[in-house]
């Protein structure tokens, strides 16, 4: 029998700059299964990974490094 992990993150920003204002949101989803339950190490490598996935969608965003160097 497997274990099947499913870890979500979302991460919102709100920039306001001489008045405009930029609402944004990123998300991941991941789905994983494991033949035995993850241990506390293994966890926090799934849930850096996410994060940071969502993260990283975050400080790629065109839009939003426009819009804070404008």
């Amino acid at each position: 029998m497997l274990t099947e992990i499913t870890l979500s993150s979302s991460v919102g920003v709100t920039c306001t700059k001489g008045g405009d204002t930029l609402t944004s949101r990123y998300g991941t989803n991941h789905k994983e299964e494991f033949a035995t339950v993850p241990d506390e190490a293994k966890n926090s490598v799934l849930i850096n990974m996410v994060l940071g996935k969502s993260l990283d969608q975050m400080l790629g965003d065109k839009e939003l490094r426009d819009f804070m160097s404008k």
